[in-house]
C-alpha cells in the first residue's frame, strides 16, 4: 500500500478520535465547513463518518456552506457559442485569480463544452463524442452519460435539481421549422440523469427568442426556471407540472440589457444596464404571485468597475450572496458591491489566469459565464440507482 495513503488514513483516524470528544452539534458545524476534498478523504476514517458523509442530506448541507465561484471559459479560437472550450476555470468570489477546476481526465483526448452547472455538477459534451451529454463532478470525478436521444442538435435550456424525485434533470429544445405558422414552435425534451428514457413535452411557442446560450443560466426559484426576454418579459418553466408560462418583467422605455438574478431575500430580481451609461438598475419582484409588483430597489453607480475609463457595452450581476454582496461582471472585469450597505467591497479588476505571482497574466481567451460553482460531493445518480 502507498505509504502516503497510510499516513493520511492515520491522520484522519486521529482527527476522528479527537472530534469524538466534542459535542455533536459542534462536530457537525466543523464538518460542514471542511473542504469537499477533505470530506472525501475522511470517509475512510470510521464507519460512522462513512455513513454520515454518504448521506444526501449532509452532502447538500455541506454544499450550501461551500465557497462560491464563477465559471470561466478558456478558448483558443474566436468567441462563439459553438466553439469548444480548452478548459473550464473557477474564479472564487473576492479573489482575482482564476484556476482550472480539474477536468484533466476528460480533456486528455478531446475538448469540452460547458452547458450547465447545478450543485457542483457540470453538464458537458465532448468534441470526440458530440452526440453525447455527460454529467461530471470535478471533486469526486464521478461521471454519468445521458441517454443518446439527447443528441447534438438539441440546445440545452436548463440543468436543475427536481426536488419531488430527487433527480437531476436536463431540459433541452429544438426549433420546429417545418410548421407553416406565424410564430416558431419549439419541441422540448426532459431527461433525468441515470434514467434511460427521454420524455417529450408538448410543442410550445416559448423558446428561442429568449436567446438562450451556453453562457447563460436560468434562475431557479419556487421550483421554476426563469429566463429574461429583454426587460419586458420573463419566461417561466414549472419543473413539477412541466409547463411554460409568461411573466411580466420590469418595463423600460430605453434600450437596455437585462438579466435575472436571485436576490439575498429569496425574491426574483433583475439588473438592467444601458450601453455607455454609469448606473445599473436593480429591480425586485416584491410578490411572486403578482407579476406587476416590480420595484426599483437599487441604483448602483458602476464607476467602481473601471473608474470611468471604460465604457461598458454590457454589465450585469452574476450572483447576490446572503449578506447582500453582488458580483458585477463586464468587459473581463469583476467587482463586488454590497447592495444593503451601498458600499464597494472590491473595485473592478481584471481577471488573472494563474494564482502564482510568477505566472500571473491576463488571458484574453477567458470569458465569463453566469454559472455559479461550488465544490460538492453530491452524486449525480438518483438514490435508487447504484454508482
Amino acid at each position: 500500500m502507498d505509504p502516503k495513503r497510510v499516513r493520511k488514513s492515520r491522520k484522519a483516524a486521529e482527527l476522528a478520535s479527537r472530534l469524538a470528544m466534542l459535542p455533536a452539534d459542534v462536530v457537525d458545524e466543523i464538518l460542514l465547513r471542511l473542504p469537499a476534498k477533505s470530506i472525501a478523504r475522511f470517509r475512510a476514517a470510521c464507519k460512522s463518518w462513512h455513513a454520515l458523509f454518504s448521506d444526501r442530506v449532509f452532502l447538500r448541507a455541506h454544499h450550501d456552506y461551500a465557497s462560491r465561484a464563477v465559471l470561466l471559459r478558456q478558448r483558443s479560437g474566436p468567441r462563439s457559442s459553438y466553439e469548444w472550450d480548452d478548459d473550464i476555470c473557477a474564479l472564487p468570489f473576492g479573489q482575482r485569480a482564476a484556476t482550472p477546476i480539474g477536468l484533466e481526465k476528460l480533456r486528455r483526448r478531446c475538448r469540452l463544452l460547458l452547458h450547465g452547472c447545478c450543485d457542483g455538477l457540470l453538464l458537458l459534451s465532448q468534441s470526440h463524442r458530440p452526440n453525447y451529454f455527460l454529467v461530471y463532478n470535478p471533486t469526486t470525478q464521478e461521471r454519468v452519460t445521458l441517454p443518446r436521444d439527447l443528441h447534438w442538435n438539441l440546445a440545452v435550456a436548463g440543468f436543475y435539481f427536481h426536488a419531488p424525485t430527487a433527480e437531476y434533470r436536463v431540459l433541452c429544445y429544438r426549433c420546429d421549422r417545418t410548421k407553416r405558422v406565424t410564430r416558431k414552435h419549439y419541441d422540448y425534451s426532459v431527461a433525468a440523469v441515470g434514467r434511460p428514457e427521454v420524455r417529450r413535452l408538448a410543442s410550445t411557442t416559448y423558446g428561442g427568442y429568449t436567446r438562450w446560450k451556453n453562457n447563460d443560466a436560468p434562475v431557479i426559484l419556487h421550483g421554476c426556471l426563469h429566463w429574461m426576454r429583454k426587460l419586458h418579459r420573463v419566461i417561466v418553466f414549472d419543473t413539477v407540472s412541466e409547463r411554460f408560462r409568461g411573466m411580466r418583467g420590469p418595463m423600460q422605455d430605453r434600450c437596455m440589457v437585462g438579466r435575472l438574478v436571485a436576490m439575498d431575500d429569496g425574491k426574483l430580481g433583475a439588473s438592467s444596464f444601458a450601453e455607455g451609461e454609469r448606473t445599473v438598475d436593480v429591480w425586485v419582484l416584491r410578490d411572486y404571485r403578482k407579476e406587476t409588483s416590480w420595484t426599483l430597489r437599487y441604483k448602483v453607480d458602476v464607476g467602481f468597475m473601471a473608474g470611468g475609463s471604460i465604457k461598458f457595452k454590457w454589465l450585469g450581476i452574476a450572483h447576490v450572496s446572503e449578506s447582500g454582496e453582488a458580483l458585477f461582471y463586464g468587459a473581463q472585469r469583476y467587482g463586488v458591491y454590497n447592495l444593503r450597505k451601498g458600499q464597494v467591497v472590491r473595485a473592478g479588476r481584471k481577471i488573472f489566469l494563474f494564482p502564482k505571482k510568477a505566472d500571473r497574466k491576463i488571458d484574453a481567451r477567458l470569458s465569463a459565464t453566469w454559472h455559479v460553482y461550488r465544490e460538492s460531493l453530491v452524486s449525480p445518480l438518483p438514490k435508487d440507482v447504484g454508482c
